[in-house]
């Protein structure tokens, strides 16, 4: 009974301090007002940037904005030029993302809130797979006439890095790793071409290629010689191995194994048996070059004109320049533009079909150049010329930049009215000195390191 007491004593003392509800007495509840759909959203501004790896602004970085759910916020924003893409009127929330896209590399950044008191500034890095590696590019050319081939292999030994070369022969290859690879460059019909390349992470390396066919090897070597009389052919040992009485001024191999010919009588295309299969008509052309679509540029010397002719024998055009007895012309396939020597006005020039000159070296006065006769466009975006007047050969960088020279010392021993240079794969120039009466390989410190002597005023000489 004593227990029952207590408790009993213990739930009044409740109730006089805490009435229990519904036991007579009325609670009040605070009810919300109900929102009202009409309201002004409250909104705020993103603004994204896009960096590498390195801390550095990305261009052209594809940026959107989702919300909680995932859905779309808006239209994707591109980067600019400081890497930063905005986003305005964001209603005011959280769980927002952010994507950075470019070539397939994407960042992002996830879980972000945003209110109207200030606009929320996000970093987004993209980590480009290959950071840290280096680019190695170049070109393909086809070591006999200069021009790009389109379709070369072009590979990093051993790995499964490799590409194709484009139509005016450039290759890139990214993702290379840092050291010393080597790279290799090949094609059907063609001897493979390989060589080593230093790379640095970052870095770009640049490594040109040229390839020489496959189909007559015992002529690998050998050197064609052009006199005013004959056609002569030496081994690299510098032995006679052929004569052809037909002379010209300028004779150039052609990667099917035939040679072209400027000359007196005009243009001539020779097979290894000595028979013409293509010729066209001139009152005497000293430059001639075969394009790899089978047209055929021609310096048309005493008519003052560069033609451009098809393999129908049809003038396709006729540079519109002031020529004055131009003895050199080579096409530029990439660029589609013509190098000229241009020897009566002392100039060597690069035009487009309407004759708008693209760049040029030579002010008309002999001091810088006098009379050129020969100019040939190097992979590493160089010109050589040479300069016979000066009896000298040059080679200029884009800039204008003389980069190397032989000759031009006043000493008839040195080189004395040369007509020709070939930069050969090894590095060293090939120079007709015809005032010597020879054909002479120098290296880059302009030491003679091979040569043939006791020929008759050669006036073009290449390296087979």
């Amino acid at each position: 009974m004593k227990a029952a007491h207590l408790v009993l004593s213990a739930l009044l003392l409740a109730g006089a301090v805490a009435p229990l509800a519904g036991c007579g007495v009325k609670t009040k509840f605070e009810v919300p007002e109900p929102a009202d759909p009409n309201a002004p959203k409250q909104i705020g501004v993103i603004t994204v940037t896009v960096i590498d790896n390195n801390s550095k602004p990305v261009v052209g970085a594809a940026v959107t904005l989702t919300d909680a759910k995932g859905a779309a916020v808006g239209a994707p924003v591109t980067s600019g030029a400081d890497g930063t893409a905005a986003f305005s009127k964001v209603t005011t929330g959280t769980g927002y993302t952010v994507t950075a896209t470019l070539d397939g590399v994407t960042g992002s950044q996830a879980g972000l809130g945003i209110d109207s008191e200030s606009p929320l500034v996000v970093k987004v890095m993209l980590i480009s797979p290959d950071a840290g590696k280096g680019t190695v590019k170049g070109t393909v050319v086809d070591g006999l006439s200069h021009q790009p081939l389109d379709g070369a292999t072009v590979s990093i030994v051993g790995t499964q890095n490799t590409t194709k070369s484009l139509s005016d022969g450039s290759y890139v290859l990214k993702g290379v790793p840092v050291g010393n690879p080597t790279v290799v460059a090949a094609m059907p019909g063609y001897r493979e071409n390989r060589a080593p390349v230093a790379v640095q992470g970052g870095a770009l390396a640049v490594l040109p290629f040229q390839l020489f066919p496959s189909g007559d090897a015992t002529r690998l070597g050998h050197t064609l010689v052009t006199t005013a009389k004959q056609l002569l052919e030496f081994d690299r040992g510098g032995t006679r191995v052929t004569t052809i009485a037909r002379g010209a001024y300028q004779a150039r191999p052609l990667a099917n194994g035939n040679t072209i010919l400027a000359g007196t009588g005009g243009i001539s295309e020779i097979n290894a048996s000595n028979t013409v299969v293509w010729s066209f008509r001139s009152a005497n052309a000293q430059g001639v070059f075969k394009a790899s679509n089978g047209n055929v540029f021609i310096a048309d010397t005493n008519n003052n004109r560069v033609l451009n002719v098809s393999a129908s024998r049809q003038v396709q055009t006729t540079i519109k320049q002031p020529f004055n007895h131009p003895l050199s012309v080579e096409r530029e396939e990439a660029t589609h533009t013509t190098l000229v020597a241009d020897t009566g006005n002392n100039r060597v020039i690069e035009v487009d079909d309407a004759g708008v000159i693209k760049w040029g070296y030579g002010n008309g006065e002999a001091t810088q150049l006098n009379h050129p006769t020969y100019a040939t466009r190097l992979p590493n975006g160089n010109t050589i010329f040479v300069d016979t007047g000066n009896c000298r050969v040059i080679e200029s960088s884009p800039a204008h930049r003389m980069v190397w020279m032989y000759g031009g010392d006043g000493k008839r021993e040195t080189c004395y009215f040369p007509n020709g240079a070939q930069r050969l794969p090894n590095g060293n120039t090939l120079i007709s000195d015809t005032g010597n009466n020879r054909v002479i390989e120098v290296n880059g410190a302009g030491k003679i390191v091979w040569q043939l002597t006791d020929l008759e005023q050669p006036t073009f000489a290449e390296r087979l």
